[in-house]
């Protein structure tokens, strides 16, 4: 008998192991630009704005969040990789999806990160995923340095650390079930004014000789 509680024990814990990894694999943070998912890296003009939105992901075969919908969450953008290069400002250019209309709290901690937490009302069920399966959460807008030249760094979406904050609408904890996003930022130099303007006025005096030449071959003809 003791061999068969054993075995039932062991039975369970396995199962209940390979909930945990199936569940830890299917849940992730997601970046969009424009509402189209990105991945891999972008670019973006240095000294220039960048609006990124992130959600929260189920992959397919997934139906928690479907279930049981998201009740309250806390996402940090990370932006130390290296520092310097993109950030965010302060706490005006985070921004909630408004259906989280109870609890909000942003914050800013430069030179390496931004975060924010954010509830539904206790008497709200929760918010549920759209078609693709996934729950937008709010937007990070970063600002990227001026005269840095071309040079990248990583972002990573993750949970906020040693806080448990991400729940769905029946109370199941998600925190340690979701899995980073991370993207790189690849800067694009842009031209100072005076070598823009350099470069026109050197354009610009070609085109006036290569027109006197000409007229010149053309009195010489004649």
């Amino acid at each position: 008998m003791r061999r068969i509680i054993n075995t039932m024990v062991v039975a369970v814990g396995f199962l209940a192991t390979g909930w945990s990894q199936s569940a830890q694999a299917q849940l992730s943070y997601e970046w969009n630009r424009d509402t189209q998912p990105v991945t891999g890296s972008i670019q973006v003009d240095e000294g220039s704005t960048v609006a990124l939105r992130v959600y929260l992901r189920e992959q397919t075969g997934g139906a928690t969040l479907q279930n049981q919908r998201l009740s309250s969450f806390g996402v940090r953008a990370r932006y130390d990789n290296p520092t310097g290069v993109v950030s965010v400002p302060d706490t005006n250019a985070i921004s909630r999806n408004p259906a989280f209309t109870d609890f909000y709290l942003p914050a800013v901690n430069n030179p390496t990160s931004a975060q924010f937490t954010a509830a539904v009302a206790i008497q709200d069920p929760g918010v549920s995923p759209d078609t693709d399966n996934r729950i937008w959460l709010g937007t990070f807008t970063f600002t990227v340095a001026s005269g840095i030249g071309a040079t990248q760094t990583t972002i990573r979406a993750i949970d906020i650390p040693q806080s448990d904050d991400t729940f769905t609408g029946t109370g199941t904890q998600l925190d340690s079930l979701i899995a980073d996003a991370p993207l790189v930022i690849e800067v694009v130099p842009v031209p100072e004014p005076m070598t823009i303007l350099l470069a026109g006025s050197v354009a610009l005096t070609a085109l006036q000789t290569a027109r006197r030449l000409r007229r010149r071959r053309i009195d010489s003809v004649n």
